[in-house]
């Protein structure tokens, strides 16, 4: 009996060691606040004892786990600073910095937390050197860039951002100056818009040299019309890996002879695949009589091989135009369920264009696309390969007959007239019940869960065995 009692106060005495042990070495998350009109003792640790600016952040305090709440007052604040992170956090405990209306108490402090950077500075929120850090919910304004993430940077997430009226460069800038030492950034939630006229390079979103990036959810449009910048809604040099799904990307029409832009131009290179799923991408048109020419979506390469594994799968892309081609590709892609749609009052530009491979475009990696231009047949510019030929294909008839391509030739039937609509920022790639898109699809449900997403539209529909070609699904 004593033996059984001695084992079992050992047991007991055990336990509480390991209890003691495991509450001395465990770290507890801890909230700090900032909050401009704060008036106690400005220790950060509460609303009333919050930090009164960025630069009263005690970055050395800041541990994994941790939480940085911003006030945004019941309203709106405006803070007249940048925002520069200086803590990293854990795979397992991120550090976040939060509007907020966020906070376990948001009364008082849910309104707009707005930095602006006063017409001065360089950027409003700023992130070199640190990893596992989540930012939401702010809005960047008068800033050269609304965001920077700069070198040795890595788990970045940047998520419901209002970014908007930046003077230069891009809404969100994600920029390594040696190839790669950016890694795994994610942009969400966020919506970049930039001045209609601003004398300046306003990209909505820049990469270079980083890998392994994820864009999803986005609204970009770039409305500027600078006569002499190239204002891209999505551009990317020297970069490796991205996954890039549920984006609405639009440039407006544009009157200029630099063309305007593109609304996305990709330069990739490396063995991170590359995956453009489910995102309306529109451009407006050249109307400048000798402006540059463009496309709506170019896979750009800059002669750094391997080329990437690229897909572009269920994307709607729309030319409303002159000038323009539909999709340029610079390395090759396997394309599949795409609708590429060309709306001009005049002749316009190629649909397809592969002029710059390296070699023929293989037929069977252009798959069950929708192709359509409202004044002639779809153009198609390169060489192809498909059906034991190869050569320049000069039409419809000659890309199903000779070269054995499938997919669809009419007119898609969107909901928004293009060409007609006032507000170039409202189009959308939505579907008439009757539209020759709606079920003509390719199942592609294995592959795209294969790399993670979900197979369902642009707006979180389910999508089916015989999907809609595009990026939306017919909503009954």
């Amino acid at each position: 009996m004593r033996s059984i009692l001695r084992k079992f106060y050992f047991l007991v005495l055990v336990l509480l060691l390991s209890i003691v042990t495991y509450q001395c070495t465990t770290t507890y998350a801890s909230n700090y606040y900032v909050d401009k009109n704060a008036d106690g003792n400005n220790n950060g640790t509460s609303w009333e004892d919050a930090w009164q600016s960025f630069a009263e952040i005690k970055w050395n305090r800041i541990q994994p786990g941790d939480t940085i709440f911003i006030s945004g007052g019941t309203d709106s604040l405006i803070y007249y600073e940048e925002l520069s992170v200086g803590a990293s956090g854990t795979a397992a405990n991120p550090i976040i910095i939060i509007a907020g209306k966020y906070s376990p108490s948001p009364k008082a402090h849910s309104g707009r937390v707005i930095i602006d950077g006063g017409l001065t500075r360089n950027q409003s929120i700023y992130v070199q050197k640190d990893y596992y850090v989540t930012i939401k919910g702010f809005e960047c304004r008068h800033a050269t860039k609304g965001v920077h993430v700069e070198d040795y940077a890595s788990n970045i997430i940047l998520d419901s951002l209002n970014i908007y009226d930046y003077q230069d460069q891009a809404g969100i800038f994600i920029n390594a100056s040696t190839e790669y030492t950016i890694d795994s950034t994610t942009i969400r939630n966020c919506r970049i818009v930039s001045y209609q006229m601003y004398a300046g390079q306003t990209d909505g979103i820049y990469v270079q040299r980083a890998q392994r990036t994820v864009i999803h959810n986005n609204y970009v449009r770039i409305p500027n019309q600078d006569p002499v910048a190239h204002n891209d809604a999505l551009q990317a040099h020297l970069s490796n890996g991205f996954i890039i799904y549920n984006n609405i990307f639009i440039n407006d029409s544009v009157y200029s002879q630099e063309g305007g832009g593109i609304p996305i131009i990709l330069g990739s290179q490396g063995n991170n695949p590359v995956i453009i799923y489910n995102n309306f991408i529109y451009m407006g048109g050249i109307w400048w009589p000798t402006g540059n020419i463009g496309a709506a979506l170019c896979t750009r390469w800059y002669d750094v091989s391997p080329m990437p594994p690229t897909w572009i799968i269920q994307n709607t892309i729309v030319v409303n135009g002159p000038r323009c081609r539909g999709v340029w590709q610079q390395y090759p892609a396997t394309m599949i369920n795409n609708i590429i749609a060309m709306f001009s009052p005049a002749e316009g530009m190629e649909s397809f264009n592969v002029y710059d491979l390296p070699s023929a475009a293989i037929v069977d990696s252009t798959r069950n696309n929708l192709f359509w231009c409202n004044w002639a047949d779809p153009g198609f510019s390169g060489q192809f390969t498909g059906n034991d030929n190869t050569g320049i294909v000069t039409g419809w008839t000659d890309w199903v007959n000779t070269y054995g391509g499938t997919g669809v030739k009419e007119d898609p039937l969107f909901v928004n007239n293009i060409g007609y609509e006032p507000d170039q920022s409202a189009l959308n790639g939505k579907l008439y019940p009757n539209s020759p898109a709606v079920n003509q699809g390719e199942n592609l449900k294995a592959l795209i869960e294969s790399f993670g997403l979900p197979w369902t539209d642009i707006n979180g529909n389910p999508r089916d065995t015989t999907p809609d070609i595009g990026a939306y699904e017919y909503e009954k």
